[in-house]
This record gives C-alpha cells, sequence and structure tokens, in this order.
C-alpha cells in the first residue's frame, strides 16, 4: 500500500514530519471520519497518506543518495492517463488498503509554483491544497480494505491523440 512504506523507518524525518503535521492539520479542523466499523464514502487519515503518497517526489528514497529520481513514477502514470484520456469516457481508481481514489478528468495534476523546483499536486479540490479535504466523491475510505493496491483505468483511446503523444515523445 503506498502509504505503508511512509511509516516505515528508513523514511526521512522531513518527510515524516511534513505527514504528520498534514495529519494533525485535518484532525484539528475535523476532516477526518472517526467510525469503529469501517469508513465507506469518510476521509479517514489512510485516506490522507495514501493521496499524499501519490503527489511527486514523495517517496522514503527521495532525499538520499541516488534518489533524486525517485517518487515520480506514480505522478509519471497520472500525466500519461491525463494525456491519454482527452475524450470520456475516462477514469482511473486507485484501491489501496481502505482508501479509494478516482481519477475522472475533473482534477488535474498541477505545479504547485513555478517550475523546475515546483512539486506536482493533485489533492482533488477546488484550490488543489493538501492542506483542504479533499471531494468526498474522489477520495474516500471503504468499509473493507484490500492488502495491497490496485489500479484500474477505463478510457477511450482516440487514434489522432495516440498520434499526437508519439509525435511529441520524438520531439524531445
Amino acid at each position: 500500500m503506498p502509504h505503508r512504506y511512509l511509516h516505515d523507518p528508513t523514511v526521512s524525518s522531513e518527510l515524516k514530519e511534513k505527514l504528520y503535521e498534514l495529519s494533525a492539520h485535518h484532525q484539528s479542523r475535523g476532516k477526518f471520519a472517526t467510525s469503529l466499523f469501517g469508513a465507506k464514502g469518510l476521509y479517514t487519515e489512510e485516506c490522507l497518506w495514501t493521496l499524499y503518497a501519490l503527489q511527486d517526489r514523495v517517496t522514503r528514497f527521495y532525499q538520499k543518495p541516488g534518489g533524486e529520481d525517485r517518487g515520480v513514477g506514480t505522478v509519471k502514470m497520472i500525466e500519461f492517463f491525463e494525456q491519454l484520456a482527452v475524450t470520456a469516457p475516462m477514469r482511473m481508481c486507485v484501491l489501496s488498503g481502505s482508501a479509494y481514489i478516482l481519477f475522472d478528468g475533473k482534477h488535474r495534476i498541477r505545479a504547485s509554483g513555478p517550475e523546475p523546483d515546483a512539486q506536482k499536486i493533485i489533492a482533488f479540490n477546488e484550490d488543489n491544497d493538501l492542506h483542504q479535504a479533499p471531494d468526498p466523491k474522489y477520495v474516500h475510505g471503504l468499509e473493507l480494505g484490500f492488502p495491497g493496491t490496485i489500479v484500474s483505468i477505463k478510457l477511450k483511446l482516440d487514434r489522432s491523440s495516440l498520434d499526437q503523444i508519439t509525435a511529441q515523445g520524438k520531439r524531445k
């Protein structure tokens, strides 16, 4: 599960501090659901941590020697999905543990500031801000968890879009 590795002892103290600060921020504002019998449809700390694990440069290896290019694979997958899925229907779901995240094109990954050092963020809310709760239609808990991660993608592939993407790749 993406969020589980963030509890690993090898995770930098800086990354853990950011996560705990973000959790405390959401907790202090009453954003997390509390339920003894699962969290179907509700926003939980596990949802936040799973969402955070999808962000650019979030990895236990990022600030370690040789780790500068780590923590970008999921962002590249999301960007590629957004690039491929130019026409409806487009859906990508990430199910990890008890967290469910839906991508349907309404919320897009965006740079958090000026390039090239900006972190790419997708927060599933109007301001694209991880300090705000995500739209519950897009990020929520499930009553029963799954011991792993599943990514499901549904999109319509358009020949002209594929040709355009291929041409862009050749120019780089």
